[in-house]
């Protein structure tokens, strides 16, 4: 099959790639410069910026294979130059500095191996480069080279003065590596630490989405710093964190078929729970069976911290239940019965006296887990529960 010559895939790991190491460069360096905020596609593929000025500007080139363009006269080298020259403010002495950040190896005796920030060596790289804009027959960068020549130069001096190549820089798969080994310190258990992650990552990629429509501002180290501690604090060895995505109401139509048959659904049919409040139990009850599976299959929970937990719960039931039942009169009849129920029901459902953790504090999740022991037949809300779900058990309905 012939390659697709509009395959987009290269672009978008590119795009990517930009986004994550942004990430990886606040982590890095943000903490030097907190005053200072970034950018995405303001003035460069990823900026620096001290108010509106930019301070440094980046351009991040991926190559998957770490092949590409470093020599004296590759197209990356030049149409980079190219983007900076185009604004005169750049090329003035006084301009923000300039980095090529790029996942390709600059081979030795090259302009760019010149230009790394170890090693540097000016007048050398100045010099290649010159010959270089000489000396091509590269028409892709004709009208660059000429441009870059017509430049005096001391202004060429003084323009790679403030260029350093970043060469051999991680790749978009070894990104997210470094900055899982910047942040050992914030969050080093494993399991722990891919939910943390998952988080930064999603927060960040919602940042550079606000930061590519224009709606939002640079933003700095502090603010990062703040972001990290709410996360810490959410997957700290301390904490129980939310680890599943939830499943909401547009499936609550498919929950109830499948969950008809459950002891739980039955009580709150015995109290004339109405439907959609019935559908809403379901939908807790399943994510809470869900969370409670995930957090023990990822080794987060203590099956015993669960059990304690769930007897609390229990135990808070089972006062509740007598204090209604002293409330149920000789001769109450049964919609009484049923009222006294589901006010039983509903006060429970509200109840923050017991929480599976102190940093976890999900209305589901209790309400699920009280529904648990519903559906275990250990506990009811119809004052008359034990003896209905006999005869439910007898016909099977």
């Amino acid at each position: 099959m012939p390659a697709n010559s509009h395959d987009a895939a290269a672009s978008a790991l590119g795009y990517l790639h930009q986004i994550d190491w942004a990430l990886l460069e606040m982590i890095r360096t943000g903490p030097t410069r907190p005053d200072h905020g970034i950018m995405l596609e303001q003035h460069d593929d990823v900026s620096w910026v001290n108010g509106a000025s930019p301070t440094e500007l980046l351009q991040v080139k991926h190559h998957a294979d770490r092949k590409g363009g470093l020599s004296d006269m590759s197209v990356d080298l030049w149409t980079t130059f190219q983007v900076w020259m185009d604004d005169k403010k750049f090329v003035d002495p006084s301009g923000p500095a300039l980095g090529i950040v790029t996942t390709s190896t600059a081979s030795p005796g090259t302009a760019a191996s010149l230009l790394r920030p170890v090693g540097r060596d000016q007048e050398q790289a100045l010099e290649l480069l010159d010959t270089a804009a000489l000396t091509s027959n590269n028409g892709e960068t004709a009208a660059t080279r000429s441009a870059w020549l017509d430049l005096d130069e001391n202004v060429r001096r003084d323009f790679l003065a403030r260029v350093t190549v970043l060469d051999a820089s991680p790749t978009i798969g070894d990104v997210t590596g470094q900055i899982r080994e910047a942040l050992y310190w914030v969050v080093n258990d494993p399991q722990r630490q891919d939910l943390f992650l998952q988080d930064l990552f999603g927060w960040w990629h919602m940042v550079a989405i606000d930061m590519l429509q224009k709606t939002r501002g640079p933003i700095n180290a502090v603010q990062v710093s703040v972001h990290l501690d709410q996360l810490k604090e959410r997957y700290g060895p301390n904490s129980l964190p939310p680890t599943i995505d939830r499943v909401l109401d547009d499936a609550a139509g498919e929950l109830e078929a499948q969950y008809s048959h459950r002891i739980f659904v039955k009580q709150l049919g015995f109290i004339d729970v109405r439907t959609r409040a019935i559908q809403m139990a379901i939908l807790d009850f399943h994510n809470a069976v869900a969370q409670t599976t995930d957090w023990a299959d990822r080794s987060l929970l203590d099956m015993r911290e669960f059990d304690r937990f769930k007897d609390a719960l229990a135990e808070e039931w089972a006062w509740a239940f007598e204090e209604m039942m002293s409330q149920v009169a000789d001769d109450a009849d049964e919609e009484e019965r049923k009222r006294l129920g589901r006010a039983l029901f509903f006060r429970l459902r509200d109840s923050t006296q017991h929480h599976i953790h102190d940093s976890y504090r999900e209305r589901f999740y209790n309400t699920g887990v009280q529904l648990e022991l519903a559906d275990e037949a250990r506990h009811g809300w119809h004052p008359d529960f034990e003896s209905l779900l006999e005869g439910v058990m007898v016909t099977g309905v």
